[in-house]
């Protein structure tokens, strides 16, 4: 059996709110249940939940960040989630000392979620093609653009693999036969 443990959490230098929180686990175990059979398992768990940094807001007529602005998003709203749990299940039976079979089933899913605020300008009026634009330019300001997705992703696999070693004619020889099969939504 084996097991292990992950906490991990920090704030980002210079960045304000900004923030980074990630929580882990991992668990195996093997069982050998004669010389030819064994089964092995294993799970795998891993979620973050951090407050995302959009970047700096950025004034290029000055070529310089915006004066004040240490973190760019927006509070009580800017979120980035993400989660994964994946379970393995592996038989392998040694049938004789030339034939071997080994299949494996698989669960998983994981997820993305998030809404992340990132700089932009706009004008108003819009200035001509070529003219710097910054925030000092008449008619401009900046904006926070949203960025979001939440997505799920559920994946089943099954394979099995046969091999099998002969020697004709005093030659070695494996032959691998398999199958797989998968069923994966997002």
């Amino acid at each position: 059996l084996r097991s292990n443990l992950m906490y991990g959490e920090r704030n980002l230098p210079a960045r304000g709110l900004a923030s980074e929180e990630r929580q882990g686990a991992a668990f195996a175990g093997a069982w050998k249940a004669s010389d030819q059979f064994s089964l092995l398992a294993d799970y795998y768990y891993q979620a973050s939940d951090d407050v995302p940094d959009g970047g700096i807001a950025w004034d290029s007529t000055t070529g310089a960040p915006i004066a004040g602005r240490d973190y760019f998003g927006q509070i009580g709203r800017d979120f980035w989630k993400t989660s994964s749990n994946i379970g393995t299940l592996v038989a392998k039976w040694d049938i004789s000392n030339t034939l071997r079979w080994q299949t494996s089933l698989r669960d998983g899913k994981t997820t993305n979620r998030y809404v992340i605020s990132i700089s932009g300008m706009a004008a108003n009026p819009s200035p001509g093609a070529g003219v710097p634009v910054g925030v000092n330019t008449p008619g401009v300001f900046v904006r926070a653009n949203s960025q979001n997705r939440n997505q799920t992703n559920d994946a089943q696999t099954l394979q099995s693999i046969l091999n099998w070693d002969i020697a004709p004619g005093g030659m070695q020889h494996s032959l691998v036969f398999g199958f797989e099969a998968a069923d994966e939504e997002i």
